[in-house]
């Protein structure tokens, strides 16, 4: 099938069932199948020959933008998910690499709206997602009259290379690149995102993360089997917990920051989480204290997924994996990625492109249906050699089949030729039960060209030194590997999709062009 028949399948049967909570607003299944119908015939009339027409998304959280979702897929057309926080610039760098033809916006963006429309020659139309002036194409505007006829781009078989998403890396390395999500990825990805043991009449996800990023994605996967979305517009732990509380929550994804501030606030324990079946984290860091913490908070419902743009899902750690672990049935398993999640396959490689044994460490690699391919071709070649993809992380797989990963071939510091991983630093600093945050990055050292900084952030209300942080780091790690200095810092700096900003943070120190001086003999 393609991405709209799973929709439809769902729509079919749930008519007046809600699809989408969003404040007072509530959205039936027919409502929403009526809307998209409309979307899809604007993106359909900009089509040309058949294509998918990428088609941008520029909001923050919102009930309208799982609607435009649902109505360019309905289209066949292609997604571009732009995040609310996205810097205008490389906004435009972005578009222009996917020609982009229509834009979905919300009012809010107008004046970074203006910015786009004049510097992407490819925008033939925006359309204002929550009403506007008499002069704005607005979605209202486009619901009044009957919605344009949509072009016949389905075939019987599928098209499993036909683009269902753009998505644009971080950029943390270099220009962001394009990447593709074609059909039969995006099949893949749903293989996943639906595979919850509740029933659809019961099924009510938390739209917390942007949708802009992963969360649109895992909200369409809830509406293919008649689930709903209860959308949320920010973030506060009350109101996330009275949310839950309030609609039974039963899945809900959050970032390790959104863990934290959920298991710290106050009051937690006065609300009412037991309908919660599934806690998915979808990124790493959070150290296994604090999984026990939240398995306590919330019962045996954490699942943890690893993956990337590029990927999607590689492995899934599962709530009943974690729970045995945090009743001590191997608790190194906290530390783990877990196993594959059936769509890819993983494996490690070395420097030289061969595989290494169990045990040992080297480069994720990874294969299978869930792996993109880039915009650009010479991108996938390069990263897909030998018939695997190359992830850029680093770690190493256990005799059951585990995965652990251990930092990124570049996220290093790099002391006179010697390379200490900043996330096996982070991980052991996460292990203080101070600790809310972290980040460890290199700082300029005119003796030996880089030293070990850590940054932290702390738990409300607790306090900790820096010495007993860099003694606590000292006695797990030994000399060479621990921090020399540390600060700690009301809030660490976040990119637009919730990962903390490395770059910006190493940017703090290096005022000036660093220091490279003559290699010395290690103590």
């Amino acid at each position: 099938m393609v991405p709209i028949d799973y929709f439809d399948v769902a729509a079919e049967r749930a008519t007046s069932r809600i699809a989408i909570i969003d404040g007072d607003r509530q959205v039936t299944y027919a409502e929403l199948t009526r809307i998209s119908h409309h979307i899809g015939g604007l993106v359909s009339s900009l089509a040309e020959g058949g294509e998918a027409v990428p088609a941008v998304l520029f909001s923050p959280n919102d009930w309208r933008v799982l609607a435009a979702m649902v109505g360019i897929m309905r289209a066949g057309g292609a997604i571009v998910p732009l995040h609310a926080e996205s810097n205008v610039e490389t906004a435009v760098d972005f578009l222009n690499q996917v020609a982009a033809r229509c834009l979905f916006y919300h009012g809010s963006l107008s004046p970074q709206v203006r910015k786009l429309r004049d510097a992407v020659p490819t925008l033939r139309t925006c359309v204002r997602l929550d009403g506007g002036a008499q002069d704005e194409l607005s979605l209202d505007t486009l619901l009044d009259g009957p919605p344009a006829p949509i072009a016949d781009w389905i075939e019987p078989s599928g098209n499993r290379s036909r683009p269902v998403f753009y998505w644009s890396t971080s950029g943390s390395t270099g220009r962001p690149k394009v990447v593709i999500e074609d059909c039969g990825c995006f099949d893949a990805v749903l293989k996943v995102t639906r595979g919850i043991d509740v029933s659809a009449s019961s099924h009510v996800s938390l739209g917390l993360a942007p949708l802009s990023h992963g969360a649109g994605p895992a909200a369409f996967g809830t509406l293919t089997f008649g689930g709903t979305v209860v959308v949320m517009r920010s973030f506060d732990a009350r109101d996330v917990l009275q949310k839950i509380q309030q609609h039974r929550v039963s899945e809900v994804w959050l970032s390790p920051t959104a863990l934290y501030l959920l298991l710290d606030c106050p009051d937690r324990a006065t609300y009412d989480v037991s309908s919660l079946r599934r806690v998915r984290l979808g990124m790493a860091g959070v150290s296994a204290e604090r999984v026990k913490e939240a398995v306590e908070a919330f019962g045996p419902c954490l699942h943890h997924s690893y993956g990337q743009i590029e990927t999607s899902f590689v492995t899934m750690l599962d709530a009943q994996t974690i729970a045995e672990a945090v009743r001590g049935q191997h608790p190194e398993r906290l530390s783990s990625s877990g196993v594959s999640a059936g769509v890819n396959r993983f494996a490690v490689m070395d420097e030289n492109d061969d595989l290494v044994p169990i045990g040992s460490s080297g480069e994720i690699v990874v294969r299978g249906a869930c792996v993109k391919r880039y915009l650009d071709p010479s991108l996938t070649a390069d990263a897909q050699r030998s018939g695997w993809h190359r992830t850029g992380d680093v770690g190493y797989v256990d005799r059951d089949g585990f995965l652990y990963v251990t930092g990124r071939v570049k996220d290093v510091v790099n002391i006179s030729g010697f390379k200490v991983s900043a996330a096996e630093v982070e991980r052991v600093i996460r292990e203080l039960e101070a600790i809310h945050d972290c980040a460890v990055v290199a700082a300029p050292d005119r003796l030996r060209g880089e030293s070990v900084k850590a940054v932290v952030t702390l738990r409300p209300g607790r306090t900790i030194t820096d010495d007993a942080i860099l003694t606590h780091c000292r006695e797990r790690l030994g000399n060479r590997k621990a921090p020399t200095s540390v600060e700690q810092w009301p809030e660490l700096p976040r990119s637009p999709a919730g990962k903390i900003d490395k770059v910006r943070i190493r940017a703090m120190f290096w005022t000036s062009a660093p220091v490279h001086p003559q290699p010395v003999p290690h103590p």
